[in-house]
């Protein structure tokens, strides 16, 4: 429920935000150069593909960290239950080894989440970039055009 209260109307405000003002942005050089609207339909699909992408790969990767979590917990509540009979079998050291083998798989999984996350932000960027690309060069090659001596100046 704190998450739900603290974190979610943060992040809620500031997608909301992100989407306005791209919105906007979209709006503005659609206005400016009608032929840009071909390649924001052509990116917007390419976009529509790698988060179909991302969201199908996150969910498998999210699951398999779940997965590698709940062993780490179990691990540490049964030594916290049995610390006593751990420290009179004095298995210390097979404890700490199986504890290491699971907080690695833990790890591990922990670190694909990472790396979904950020090759999905690059490939984002990458279209961006393609998009102000072509933003860019259909102005300088519309110079011409009256309209658009605003926008290069």
């Amino acid at each position: 429920m704190g998450a739900i209260d603290d974190i979610l109307p943060r992040v809620l405000l500031e997608a909301i935000q992100i989407m306005l003002v791209m919105c906007g942005i979209l709006v503005n050089v659609g206005i400016s150069n009608p032929y840009i609207i071909i390649a924001i339909v052509v990116l917007g699909a390419l976009f529509l593909l790698i988060r179909y992408w991302f969201i199908a790969s996150a969910v498998d990767i999210k699951h398999l960290e779940g997965i590698t979590k709940s062993p780490v917990f179990s691990h540490v509540s049964s030594s916290l239950n049995g610390i006593t009979t751990i420290r009179a079998s004095k298995a210390e050291e097979t404890l700490i080894h199986e504890f290491d083998n699971h907080q690695d798989a833990h790890t591990s999984a922990w670190y694909l989440i990472i790396a979904c996350t950020c090759s999905f932000g690059l490939w984002l960027d990458i279209i961006c970039f393609i998009f102000l690309a072509c933003v860019t060069y259909s102005f300088i090659i519309m110079q011409s055009i009256p309209d658009t001596g605003n926008i290069i100046d």
